[in-house]
């Protein structure tokens, strides 16, 4: 089963869906808005992720770069908007729905004293990509960790890529329920419901968009 759609791309200075601020540069893609609908009725309405997300689309995603905390950096923002601008187009093919651990880095899964280790157990529902977008989005995101060494090394800087964004621990999807909108109980039945609707619905195929 392959669906396709169009994702436009968009940078980033503050959004709270993203929780980022005003201070962090967020690299995505964004679902048009009649594919952000068609994802929600096909695939998610009548389901426990309708239920827990107040029952509307959210902005649908694909996020390929996260630096924090790099106020206005005019210079760099433009530089890694450059970087990123023959690949504002993506289409986005369907594999089916699944967890996602929000924190690929846990540092001491063992221990529980470590604070850091609460995220380790969190786990968003998303819509993963198929094998050809995933090795896309992956080049994407190894592209744009390149070109920020690049940048670092020719003005001695040391900005940094959010750990989940770094080429080793990079997992694409489009998430469609946060971590903390499902209880953890229902989160295995929340994915089932999805995918049993990305089954009904085999033959969503959506129109290519060009860029807003």
């Amino acid at each position: 089963m392959k669906k396709l759609i169009s994702i436009c791309f968009l940078v980033l200075f503050s959004c709270q869906v993203f929780a980022s601020d005003a201070n962090d540069l967020v690299l995505i893609y964004r679902v048009s808005e009649k594919d952000k609908n068609q994802i929600y009725t096909k695939f998610v309405e009548n389901t426990i992720v309708a239920r827990k997300t107040n029952n509307k689309p959210r902005n649908y995603h694909v996020t390929v770069g996260w630096i924090r905390q790099v106020g206005k950096a005019k210079e760099l923002r433009n530089f890694m908007k450059k970087e990123l601008k023959n690949k504002e187009q993506f289409i986005f093919y369907f594999d089916p729905a699944g967890l996602l651990h929000v924190a690929p880095n846990c540092p001491e899964p063992s221990n529980p004293k470590n604070p850091l280790n609460i995220k380790c157990n969190r786990n968003a529902v998303v819509l993963f990509p198929a094998k050809d977008s995933l090795e896309t989005l992956r080049m994407i995101n190894w592209e744009l960790n390149e070109a920020l060494d690049r940048y670092n090394e020719e003005h001695g800087t040391k900005y940094k890529m959010d750990t989940d964004l770094l080429p080793k621990y990079f997992a694409p999807h489009i998430t469609l329920a946060n971590t903390s909108q499902i209880n953890k109980k229902d989160r295995n039945k929340a994915v089932s419901e999805v995918n049993n609707k990305m089954k009904d619905n085999n033959n969503f195929i959506s129109v290519i968009l060009n860029k807003k």
